[in-house]
């Protein structure tokens, strides 16, 4: 890479790291010279599913969802008993994985099958998954479903804040099980994911006056990538990952119904937008590249806004920054 490439790269880093600072709207921005036109739609957009389609899928609500479609409700398990969409099914994120479980931090094969057979997951089954979290906490759900070999699973724009704005019907009484237990089995060996020494693997030296290819997205905020804001021994981040911030990626809605019960929701950027995020990085959609976070969430949700987009060589260091910035035999950059 040249040295104008260098500079209009850096200078274009520099924007949007402003846009991100002040919640400026991120414009698609025209091609370079070779660079491929914006898309306008997303690339795999069977993972992401509108609340008008789930809400003619789910019908008038007088039998739960059969073993074509499974919802699942991330939230906590109190939150789903106040409200959550009929027919569905509660799974605690933030209880659905095993910190502890080097090296890859995953809920195991046993209990991801326990629930497969609890809510009647069948190979066929699409599963739809939601929260309250801007899709946080449903996309490690996401993940984990598709680590183990699920192929058809996918998010619920908007969440449910989006559902309850637009007004439609929701449920307080847990759903009834399913008729038939489930018969997906999670595959026994995982994809989409790595350890911390394949991570090691993918750090690049930097060339003097050079740029190295990306290789490794840090999702977490700035200050926790500089290192200003400390969740293990060392604050900092992985030598050579360029910082993504996960919610970047995500526009707000304002309220628009008086006395809506929900204030506003979030929802993705447009795919252009999105696009000029992701290439601003200097990634490429056939790049391998490593996401990672804190602890799995915000990561898996990087990942999966990567894969709506067709940049489908990505895989998520799950254990993220809570492994790796307590380990002593790695090198850390602030």
């Amino acid at each position: 890479m040249n040295m104008r490439s260098v500079a209009r790269r850096a200078a274009c880093l520099l924007l949007l790291s402003c846009a991100f600072a002040h919640g400026v709207d991120v414009e698609p921005v025209r091609p370079f010279h070779g660079e491929p036109e914006a898309p306008t739609q997303f690339v795999n957009p069977d993972l992401l599913i509108e609340t008008e389609r789930l809400a003619v899928l789910l019908g008038d609500g007088s039998t739960p969802p059969g073993a074509s479609l499974v919802v699942i409700d991330a939230r906590p398990n109190e939150q789903y008993a106040q409200e959550h969409l009929p027919g569905a099914f509660c799974l605690d994120s933030d209880g659905f994985q095993d910190g502890n479980d080097l090296p890859y931090a995953l809920a195991s094969r046993e209990r991801v099958a326990d629930c497969a057979r609890r809510f009647g997951i069948s190979p066929e089954t699409r599963i739809v998954i939601y929260d309250t979290h801007a899709l946080r906490l449903a996309a490690r759900i996401w993940f984990t479903f598709w680590a183990y070999g699920h192929n058809n699973v996918c998010l619920l724009e908007g969440g449910l804040d989006k559902w309850l704005e637009e007004g439609r019907r929701i449920s307080d009484t847990p759903s009834p099980p399913p008729s038939q237990p489930g018969t997906w089995k999670p595959a026994e060996r995982l994809r989409s994911i790595c350890t911390i020494d394949d991570v090691k693997r993918f750090i690049v030296p930097r060339p003097p006056g050079r740029f190295p290819p990306t290789s490794i997205l840090d999702a977490r905020s700035n200050a926790e990538y500089s290192g200003t804001d400390l969740r293990a021994d060392a604050g900092g981040h992985i030598p050579g990952a360029v910082n993504l911030p996960w919610d970047s990626l995500l526009a707000p809605v304002t309220s628009k119904r008086p006395g809506a019960r929900a204030k506003g929701y979030f929802v993705l950027r447009e795919p252009a937008e999105i696009y000029a995020l992701l290439r601003a990085t200097g990634l490429t959609p056939k790049q391998p590249v490593i996401v990672y976070d804190q602890s799995g969430g915000r990561s898996s949700h990087l990942l999966f806004v990567l894969y709506l987009m067709g940049f489908t060589q990505a895989v998520n260091y799950n254990a993220g920054w809570r492994e790796y910035g307590n380990r002593k035999d790695v090198e850390v950059e602030r």
